[in-house]
């Protein structure tokens, strides 16, 4: 099950298949789970590069700017639901996460979504499935997403009345409607 080692990722099989299950489904969860029936179908090899490039890809939009895009829309944010939430944007496909991190104010042409955990566990779940669990594990160790240590995380908000300024399109469509409610219910009820 070992590869060879690679300087690079191959992501487009990875934004292929996102595209194709996106089109298909308009709902995220119902993606997922054509998501999850089309990597039971493809070889070890795709699996991995399946695995790489969600690794990848959440790392690249590990930056400030889209942390404030979850607050607003969300009105929650914490490292593990910003994880998932970045796994929620990659299901939108290629175009709408490079917009995104170019431009946080371009999810507002976006319909809402919440972080999706389930995204990170279809590839280790298959793996399991082929070869346990012991032996599904050491086939992930063997995965090498491609890490770019130089990204520019540019700079989070310093609060949730910054964020709301800085992405005004974001906060009329998402802060009222959802990420309000979720921000007074979990951060002013805490005092």
């Amino acid at each position: 099950m070992g590869r060879k080692k690679k300087n690079q990722i191959n992501d487009k099989p990875f934004w292929t298949l996102i595209e194709e299950t996106r089109a298909e489904s308009k709902d995220l969860k119902r993606q997922l789970a054509l998501l999850k029936k089309r990597l039971k179908e493809v070889p070890d090899s795709a699996l991995i590069e399946y695995y790489e490039a969600l690794k990848t890809w959440s790392h690249r939009c590990d930056i400030g700017p889209l942390a404030d895009a979850m607050l607003i829309m969300y009105g929650y944010i914490s490292d593990d639901t910003f994880e998932y939430w970045r796994a929620a944007l990659l299901m939108h496909g290629k175009k709408v996460v490079e917009d995104a991190m170019r431009d946080p104010e371009t999810l507002a042409d976006q319909d809402y979504f919440e972080p999706l955990e389930r995204h990170l566990y279809i590839v280790p779940e298959e793996c399991e499935r082929r070869f346990g669990e012991e032996e599904g594990e050491g086939f992930l160790d063997s995965a090498e997403p491609e890490i770019d240590w130089s990204l520019e995380y540019g700079q989070q908000s310093k609060g949730i009345e910054e964020a709301l300024k800085a992405y005004p399109r974001l906060t009329a469509k998402f802060w009222e409607k959802h990420g309000k409610k979720q921000f007074e219910k979990i951060y002013l009820n805490r005092r």
